[in-house]
């Protein structure tokens, strides 16, 4: 059985720290891998990905050293391995433009203001990661408790998933 990562980009140590906290209960079956820097996640990536294993989610801050979030997200999605991957900016300020632009050319998949609740954390990252299954047609079965079990069933009594190995 492939992994299947969530991996959140940060520049600050404390903000990557709250986050791999309030996901921790993800970690058992998605683990989190943690990057300062678009650059340093870039580096990541191929390790990750070499085997046929998978990154389900992003949870990139906008503001990083050299280059920032959405311009990351955005030459993300030229990678073939990462056209289903679900990305999620989390940031304090990113501007109008600079979000549309991330929603437009980044296919950003949700806008997650900091500081988050854990609760709303935990809800975007599920709800994110049962869309990565739902978009790449991966069989759900053995994470569903991780899952929206609701939306699992549910795209698997339309067709869109399949009902069993």
């Amino acid at each position: 059985m492939s992994q299947i990562y969530i991996l959140c980009v940060d520049d600050e140590s404390e903000v990557l720290k709250q986050l791999n906290q309030d996901l921790s209960e993800f970690d058992d079956t998605f683990p989190i891998k943690l990057a300062h820097s678009a650059e340093e996640a870039r580096e990541l990536i191929p390790s990750l990905t070499k085997h046929g294993d998978q990154i389900g989610v992003v949870l990139c801050s906008h503001f990083l050293p050299g280059e920032n979030g959405i311009e990351f997200m955005i030459s993300m999605r030229n990678d073939l391995e990462m056209t289903e991957t679900r990305t999620v900016l989390i940031t304090r300020r990113a501007g109008l433009e600079e979000t549309i632009k991330g929603l437009n050319e980044g296919r950003l998949n949700y806008y997650l203001a900091k500081p988050w609740s854990k609760e709303d954390v935990i809800n975007v990252v599920r709800d994110q990661i049962t869309d990565f299954f739902i978009r790449s047609r991966k069989n759900p079965m053995a994470y569903l408790e991780k899952l929206s079990t609701v939306r699992v069933f549910d795209a698997i009594h339309k067709g869109i998933l399949p009902r069993d190995e």
